[in-house]
Order: structure tokens, then C-alpha cells, then sequence
């Protein structure tokens, strides 16, 4: 009844691998027949197809989870590298364009058209330049600290840092 063309066959061997009722409705009445050799027979071949078949679907189920795991870690590190990128390059041009609307603001062009007072000083807003100049060092020397940290954080424990790159992304 179960094993009388290869359609039946293949659905009675998928019922015994997915362990539906098998052994009552396909193995019992084999072992327990009146045929000794197909008894024996029907013994040896099931316990091996179950062994082998759970032993193949364990390797396949480790190999899918093993390669999902290799390829979601790799991913990830390339986007958090690529999103500290994207922050570095946008401190740089704050900090480049900050620069230069205070260069604007006191009217230098580039560091060769300052002039000395007639006393030997620097104007006031020279001054006032260079202390914004170094405000805004410090403030990149922070930023970067931060970016290294958040790099660092990424490396150890990517998983804790949900990352965002809707504002630097344009």
C-alpha cells in the first residue's frame, strides 16, 4: 500500500523522515510481517535512513546558519565603516566651511593678507579669528575622538549600536 509506485514511495520515505507516524503506519507492519529477512531488512534500512537523513539535515541546518551569520557580520562592519566615513567627511566640511565663513567675517582671504597694527599686534579681529580657529579645532578634536569611540564600540559590540544614516546620507 505504501510502497507501490515511486510517487507513493517518495511520500511514504518524506512521511519517515519527518517522523509523521511512521513508525505505526509504515515500519510495524514490515518488522512485524510474517517474513523474517524482510523484517530484519526493513529494521536495518529505516534506523540507517533516519540516521542518515538527520545527520544530512543537521549539516544543511548548520551550513544555512553558519553562512547567514559570516555574511550579516561582514555586512554590517562595511556600513558602520562606510557611515564613519560619511561622518568624517561631513565634520571636514563643516569644519572647512566654518573656516572660511570666519575667514569671510574678518575679511582675510588667506593667512598672508593679515597685517600687523602700527604697534606690532595683531588687530582684534585677527584675534578673535584665531581663538574661533582654535574653538573649532578643539571641537574637531572632540568630534574625532567621538567617531573613534563610536568605531571602537562598533568593533566590540555592533549589536548594542543601532546605526542611522538617514543625515549623512544625501
Amino acid at each position: 500500500d505504501y510502497f507501490g509506485n515511486f510517487g507513493l514511495s517518495l511520500f511514504t520515505m518524506f512521511q519517515v523522515i519527518t517522523g509523521d507516524s511512521w513508525s505505526e503506519a509504515v515500519a510495524r507492519p514490515l518488522v512485524y510481517g510474517e517474513d523474517v529477512f524482510l523484517a530484519f531488512g526493513s529494521v536495518v534500512y529505516f534506523i540507517s535512513f533516519q540516521l542518515l537523513c538527520g545527520v544530512v539535515l543537521i549539516n544543511v541546518t548548520i551550513a544555512i546558519l553558519l553562512e547567514k551569520m559570516v555574511d550579516d557580520g561582514s555586512e554590517k562592519m562595511q556600513e558602520a565603516q562606510r557611515n564613519a566615513y560619511l561622518a568624517q567627511e561631513a565634520a571636514r566640511l563643516v569644519l572647512d566651511e566654518g573656516l572660511r565663513i570666519a575667514a569671510d567675517e574678518v575679511g582675510v582671504v588667506n593667512p598672508s593678507d593679515w597685517q600687523l597694527e602700527s604697534d606690532g599686534s595683531c588687530g582684534s579681529d585677527v584675534l578673535q579669528f584665531e581663538g574661533e580657529v582654535k574653538q573649532m579645532r578643539r571641537d574637531m578634536s572632540v568630534l574625532r575622538q567621538g567617531l573613534k569611540d563610536v568605531l571602537f564600540a562598533l568593533k566590540t559590540e555592533s549589536h548594542k549600536l543601532p546605526i542611522h544614516t538617514a543625515a549623512v546620507d544625501r
